[in-house]
């Protein structure tokens, strides 16, 4: 058979590959052996845009998207389907790189009615398209190339899918992955039919199932006298916006989609004509001539867009039937939503103004919480932007925080002329946008008044900007449940409360104002979150927070400030799914960590808690302190003190523990404390209390002032990434000699260096933490370059901006007995915050715990957490 010929003339070996020759549309000639191939962008007039025109001597060339070297591929780990539309008229073999559980894999494709498989131990796998694949007319492919890769190798898994290269000579274009999210099948030809006839005039029309011999599979045929009679399949669908299915004709033929919409019912047609035209209830679109051409053909639309391009101010609210005229056969008819396949952002933030520091600071938080998603970001100042810089993103966040931003900039500067740029690209690359705070009024007035695309802002997305309102916006409402908008629980000794305002019992509320906008189209518009106060005497009205026009979401201000266990920030991480069309299943996990456990912890207390954890079969994590040290003899009897957990009961303790699979370990950091000599006086040796492990900071210098507020310094040892791996490393030979491994560090009191977390990642790659982050550290001024701001996170971190994978804590601990000034916190909060996180579709309810309060608040806590809906597991488990 000829397709074993081309496995044996064109297997790919790196040993076979010329210079990659790289071109400005992504591909490149992986062979160019003999010389000549190349690489053209064309117009081509059969589809309107451009394609790309692959010329050589037929299969002995052969061109690439992506790359054979894992670090400059594709590493798509997130979608599975892959689709091209190619116009061929020779033989030709595509190869899907892959990489999987068991190896390198390529999936094959080549024009053949049959699908041979995998031979042997073959890392190549090969499906056919069918003959018709090279016929010469524009066909689209869509493959599921995890399922594809199964067919013929049940027991391996798709890891990513890294390059895509052809051989042959002919033209492609768009070639892309992507995900389906809700997918719901309604004709296959193996699930029995479910077509109804609706006309049987003439009499003797039938619906069918049979099998098939040129696509391998049972299909449906439609039979009767042409247009005479009429077909219908019900669908009932009002979550997806995307149609697909195969069909095969070689008559004229009528598919008619029937719709609900704002504006009435609404009928889609499409025949085989190569022009589409708008109406009023019937709305045409052609799928070209060659779709009766008898051979099978594969169509996908965007019934929405289908909808609005001729429809513009209405709305679709379900697809309810699909309804055909014509004898043909058809297969895989099927919708969905789609995730775009590109994992690249691009974040955009002020730097100009009083405030133009705080643009970097919130970009920094914003990058730390995509790091929940498996993304690329850039970020960089917006007064940066290249025109064409949103090109190949799967979103653009812009950050305003300066107001007015580009009228700070002089006329023609290259800072304003970057806005600009900004502004234009928004208009003419129906990119998706998530602007966030100020200045939507600055690119409103551009828009108009450079009349970009003869439309405005407000006619294209159906909102406008109203005003910065000052009326004390407080609360946010997501889900049926109150948020913060802002507010600080408790306001500490030394807390910053200027312009807040206090609601009681020191709570305040500090981010009160609203970027407000006009919802002029409420068909094109979704309000996912609303923005009210309860501090103005009911002269606020509720208005949009979070806003979705199309494809441009506006957050009506920062949700990063004044974040707190009950704040919007839960809402906007939540929506950042939405925002990104990544969609994570529902759940909500719940995690325990032991606290302050070192040689000197009590021995009752510890089995007090492992033993109520494990009549609840909660596998807990416990932060453990290698070596406890009391310099000033605070617990011994003023004689300075050192015991290693490797010598203590409780080292063997946790060793049982950990032997029987109870518990997991966390390092928490070394000693928890700091000091350099015994010989230095008190103050120096306390940090900023007594030098006792567990009090202490073990890598933040500390002040404790006499209102009970505090002042962070510097990071110890000059934030010494050599001298806090050797710190950390002392921690681990520990407890390997108790024989017992940490899976996860934690930094006392959350607080180190950027260059400390730096040299402690190469040892734990994974925090169990909140974590502090360092907007100025190339800073010479040390003020400055101290300055830190910290984040919590509601679920699991991939990535964060040190590289960290982090679990995260964020309903906090029981404070049954606070310091003065402090607040208590107690089961009934922790409950409460765990709660409000039920928002996020997959936040982890984390909180920690210490071993002297005995098992009352736990069990209160842990009981609590599971009548809301929690289910307890390991940390670990969330990471592996």
């Amino acid at each position: 058979m000829f397709y074993k010929k081309i496995v044996s003339l064109f297997i790919i070996s790196y040993s076979q590959m010329a210079f990659a020759i790289t071109y400005g549309n992504g591909w490149s000639v992986y062979d160019n052996t003999p010389n000549g191939a190349t690489v053209t962008v064309v117009e081509d007039m059969d589809v309107n845009q451009s394609v790309a025109q692959l010329s050589g001597l037929a299969m002995d060339n052969g061109y690439m998207l992506g790359s054979l070297n894992d670090s400059q591929s594709w590493n798509n780990t997130e979608d599975k389907i892959l689709s091209w539309n190619m116009k061929y008229s020779e033989e030709f073999v595509i190869y899907i790189k892959l990489k999987t559980q068991k190896g390198d894999r390529y999936l094959y494709y080549t024009p053949h009615n049959q699908n041979y498989g995998r031979s042997g131990d073959s890392i190549y796998i090969h499906h056919g398209l069918g003959l018709s694949a090279k016929d010469g007319t524009w066909r689209r492919f869509e493959r599921n190339i995890e399922e594809d890769l199964k067919e013929f190798e049940s027991d391996n898994s798709l890891i990513s899918v890294n390059a895509f290269l052809i051989r042959g000579s002919g033209s492609i274009y768009g070639v892309e992955m992507f995900s389906k999210n809700n997918r719901v099948i309604y004709e296959s030809g193996d699930q029995g039919n479910h077509w109804d006839i609706y006309d049987n005039t003439p009499a003797g029309a039938s619906d069918i199932a049979v099998w098939d011999d040129e696509t391998s599979s049972n299909i449906m045929t439609l039979n009767g006298s042409g247009m005479d009679n009429g077909y219908s399949l019900t669908i009932n669908n009002n979550q997806n916006k995307l149609l697909t299915w195969k069909m095969n004709f070689n008559e004229e033929y009528v598919i008619f989609v029937k719709l609900s919409t704002q504006n009435g019912v609404r009928y889609l047609y499409y025949t085989a004509s190569n022009d589409s035209y708008g109406g009023l209830e019937y709305i045409h679109h052609g799928l070209g001539v060659s779709s009766k051409d008898g051979t099978w053909r594969t169509f996908t639309r965007n019934i929405e867009k289908d909808l609005k391009e001729f429809d513009s101010d209405n709305k679709l609210i379900s697809v309810d039937s699909f309804l055909v005229r014509g004898s043909g056969k058809f297969d895989d008819i099927e919708m969905y939503n789609r995730v775009e396949s590109s994992n690249s952002v691009l974040i955009l933030y002020d730097t100009v103004g009083a405030f133009g520091n705080i643009g970097k600071e919130n970009a920094m938080l914003l990058e730390n919480l995509l790091g929940h998603f498996n993304l690329d970001i850039i970020s960089k100042p917006a007064n940066e932007y290249q025109p064409n810089d949103m090109s190949g993103k799967r979103a653009i966040f812009y950050i305003g925080t300066s107001y007015d931003a580009i009228n700070q900039y002089a006329i023609g500067s290259a800072s304003r002329v970057a806005y600009e740029n900004f502004y234009r690209d928004i208009a003419t690359k129906d990119k998706k946008i998530i602007w966030m705070n100020y200045n939507l009024f600055n690119l409103e007035a551009y828009w108009q008044d450079n009349n970009l695309l003869n439309t405005t802002f407000a006619n294209r997305y159906g909102i406008s900007f109203l005003d910065v309102s000052q009326l004390k916006y407080n609360r946010v409402y997501y889900k049926n449940t109150e948020l913060y908008k802002g507010v600080i629980p408790f306001a500490t000794p030394g807390a910053n409360t200027q312009n807040c305002i206090l609601e009681e019992d020191k709570r305040y509320a500090c981010s009160l104002e609203l970027n407000r906008i006009n919802i002029l189209n409420q068909n094109q518009v979704d309000v996912f979150a609303t923005a009210t106060s309860t501090i103005n005497n009911g002269n606020t009205p509720s208005s949009p927070y979070i806003t979705k026009a199309g494809n441009f979401w506006f957050v009506g201000d920062i949700p990063f400030t004044y974040m707190s266990e009950e704040d919007r920030y839960l809402a906007f991480s939540d929506i950042l799914h939405d925002m990104l069309e990544i969609p994570h299943q529902e759940t909500h996990k719940a995690i325990m960590r032991l606290e302050d456990v070192d040689a000197r912890t009590e021995l009752n207390d510890l089995n007090s808690i492992a033993n109520y954890m494990g009549s609840k079969n909660i596998i807990f994590s416990v932060a453990t302190i290698p070596r406890y040290e009391d310099p000033l003899g605070i617990e011994n009897n003023n004689v300075s003190t050192t015991e290693l957990l490797s010598n203590s009961v409780i080292g063997t303790r946790l060793k049982e523990l950990y032997d029987a699979g109870a518990i997991t370990i966390v390092q928490h950091g070394t000693t928890h404390q700091y000091y350099k000599s015994l010989d230095d006086n008190v103050s120096e040796i306390s940090n900023p209390y007594n030098g006792l492990s567990g009090d202490d900071f073990e890598f933040m210098r500390v002040i404790e002032h006499a209102d009970l507020s505090y002042s962070y310094l510097y990071p110890v040892e000059n934030d010494s990434a050599v001298w806090a791996k050797a710190r950390i490393t002392e921690g681990i030979n520990i407890f390997n000699d108790i024989g017992i491994t940490a899976f996860a560090w934690e930094a006392p009191h959350y607080m180190a260096g950027p260059n400390h977390y730096r040299g402690i990642k190469e040892l734990y790659p994974v925090q169990y933490a909140r974590v502090l982050y360092f907007p100025n550290e190339d800073s010479n001024d040390s003020a400055i370059r101290n300055k830190f701001i910290g984040q919590f996170y509601p679920y699991i971190i991939q990535k964060d901006l040190y590289g960290y994978t982090i679990i995260p804590e964020n309903i906090h601990n029981i404070v049954n007995v606070p310091n003065e000034g402090y607040r208590s916190l107690l089961p009934a909060d922790t409950i409460r915050f765990a709660k409000k996180l039920k928002v996020v579709r997959d936040g982890v309810a984390s909180f920690y715990y210490h071993p002297f309060l005995g098992t009352g608040y736990l069990q209160q806590i842990v009981e609590g957490l599971e009548a809301e809906g929690y289910t307890f597991v390991s940390a670990p488990f969330l990471v592996e």
